[in-house]
């Protein structure tokens, strides 16, 4: 099976114990977790395809696949071992390559699962709109998002019927905290890339408000123009059709 645990070491090592005494091995000693002599590989397990990974990661919202991908990424960019101190430099790095300013966000872990994180949604969008200018990873990154109506975290979402099929979206969320980011097919083929973010509403009502913004986005891009109906509740959102740069609304208390 799967689990997440704060002791990676002593858990395998005694899911291994386990397994050779199944296996009718004999094992002595204790153990513990430290530094070894006349080390040899022992087995190399292949993982899935990297595509594939960030599908599961994106369709369920695996916030320990995301912790695991930016330490992965952090020994990719500075040797190993892998750290989240240094998966979050690289990923600074790569965000002042696309324009963000970085001095406006903080990064406090890989799955996004603390309060501590700060990130405009203009940012978020300036992302995807980089993730679909890179033909390299563009088709991989689409697909790895929830379809609206049919599977991943929006399977069971409840969204207007012109949305089905056709919206594509990462849910976020943490208690009292809703958001959603993800695309929408404009005209000629072009993409409408969108963030929206909501908190201090009660759960259900995050929903009706995504999808307010998604449906207004949705319908008024023949007019290049929008309208957002906003409430008490500092909210922010940002889109692009098709200019250049993301537009930003927010509506303050």
């Amino acid at each position: 099976g799967i689990a997440n645990t704060v002791h990676p070491y002593p858990t395998f090592g005694e899911a291994l114990r386990k397994q050779l005494k199944a296996s009718e091995i004999a094992f002595q000693g204790k153990i513990q977790e430290g530094e070894t002599k006349g080390r040899h590989l022992l087995y190399t397990f292949p993982s899935k395809p990297l595509s594939l990974i960030v599908q599961d990661m994106n369709k369920f919202s695996n916030n320990f696949i995301a912790e695991q991908l930016v330490k992965h990424l952090g020994a990719k960019s500075a040797g190993p071992p892998g750290t989240t101190a240094k998966g979050i430099w690289a990923l600074t790095h790569c965000l002042k390559e696309i324009g963000v300013d970085t001095a406006k966000t903080h990064i406090e872990n890989g799955s996004g699962f603390s309060r501590d994180n700060k990130i405009s949604a203009k940012a978020l969008v300036l992302v995807l709109l980089a993730s679909v200018r890179d033909f390299r990873i563009r088709p991989e990154f689409i697909s790895s998002l929830s379809v609206e109506g049919l599977d991943g975290t929006m399977e069971t979402r409840k969204s207007p019927k012109e949305l089905e099929g056709i919206l594509r979206a990462k849910t976020g969320s943490l208690n009292g905290v809703s958001s959603l980011a993800g695309f929408i097919p404009g005209e000629k083929g072009r993409l409408i890339a969108f963030f929206c973010f909501f908190y201090l509403l009660i759960y259900f009502q995050y929903t009706g408000f995504e999808n307010r913004f998604v449906m207004n986005t949705f319908n008024c891009v023949k007019i290049s123009t929008i309208s957002i109906m906003g409430n008490q509740y500092i909210t922010s959102f940002s889109f692009n059709f098709p200019a250049e740069n993301p537009k930003v609304i927010q509506v303050n208390k």
